[in-house]
């Protein structure tokens, strides 16, 4: 049986929960926090055109009121594509949805239907995290249904010089290229990695490698420069994870490998804590060399003790 439809109520708070309501096309606008942006007419929203006018929306939109018009929260291809096939109206399910909320729902329906570019992704992720409710990386996994390294590695995109975030946004360069770009704090210099990585396709850990080599390498100028120092990588709020769920994404991905636990470690390690005269007992207490000493053994590893 089919759904009923209703003339659309003027009148705020009488939308009743679930029921389809006929809207003129004109009043259902595209919602200008959605990180798609404005649906662009290709060859794809061409085809759903052809099979609105032929077999009409099968599934209603749903809207948020806006002044005196609505926004599309979920289904804006589907309005786009109705105006192309001449409707002048559209079945839709009004509701009052605050932005944060309707930011997640795009999000959802976005990235289940693939309809989103890493770059766009980034910028929802983005958007979530400083709008309303303010979500944390933890918060968009659990209501968006994506890992954490999802959320920070196109997270890290929104880090990287323009020219690069467009390599992305075209698909150019594959994502896990991002973070490590990220590395590189001259904007002349990362665009030149990134480009080189295009022409070249240069594998992700050779990409890496090259990049760490470069970064970390002291200047030679003749002069002495004294203890070289590891560069260090200074984390973002985003890219901070409890234990828990630090482990959780170490098991999942499965891509952690020694020589990147001893950068890791050269990262966070910066000796602060042996500067007051701590010494090796600071060291010995610090958990960090424990927690790499666990992984060796759990992965089978003999380890020799100091001798």
């Amino acid at each position: 049986m089919s759904a009923k439809v209703l003339p659309l109520t003027e009148r705020k708070g009488e939308w009743e929960a679930g029921e389809i309501r006929l809207i003129d096309i004109g009043r259902v606008l595209y919602h200008p926090i959605n990180p798609r942006g404005e649906v662009q007419e290709d060859e794809k929203l061409l085809e759903l055109a052809a099979s609105i006018k032929s077999k009409g929306i099968l599934e209603p939109l749903l809207v948020t009121p806006y002044r005196d018009a609505f926004y599309a929260v979920a289904g804006n291809r589907r309005r786009k594509a109705a105006g192309l096939a001449g409707l002048a109206r559209v079945p839709c399910i009004v509701r009052e949805i605050p932005d944060d909320e309707a930011l997640e729902l795009m999000m959802i329906e976005n990235m289940q239907r693939q309809n989103l570019n890493p770059v766009q992704e980034a910028r929802g992720f983005h958007l979530m995290m400083t709008t309303g409710r303010r979500s944390s990386v933890a918060d968009i996994v659990k209501r968006v249904g994506v890992s954490a390294t999802c959320v920070v590695q196109r997270l890290s995109i929104l880090k990287l010089a323009r020219p690069v975030q467009d390599m992305f946004e075209m698909e150019l360069l594959p994502i896990g290229a991002a973070p490590i770009l990220s590395l590189v704090a001259d904007t002349g210099r990362q665009k030149a990695f990134a480009i080189k990585a295009v022409q070249a396709q240069i594998p992700l850990h050779r990409l890496e490698a090259m990049i760490r080599e470069a970064e970390d390498t002291p200047k030679r100028t003749g002069k002495p420069t004294g203890p070289h120092k590891t560069r260090k990588k200074v984390l973002g709020e985003y890219e901070v994870f409890t234990r828990s769920e630090a482990v959780h994404e170490l098991a999942r991905e499965g891509v952690v490998s020694y020589a990147a636990i001893s950068q890791a470690f050269d990262d966070i390690c910066d000796g602060t804590c042996v500067e007051d005269d701590g010494g090796r007992e600071m060291c010995e207490a610090c958990p960090a060399p424990r927690m790499i000493a666990s992984l060796l053994r759990r992965s089978g590893v003999e380890i020799k003790g100091r001798g």
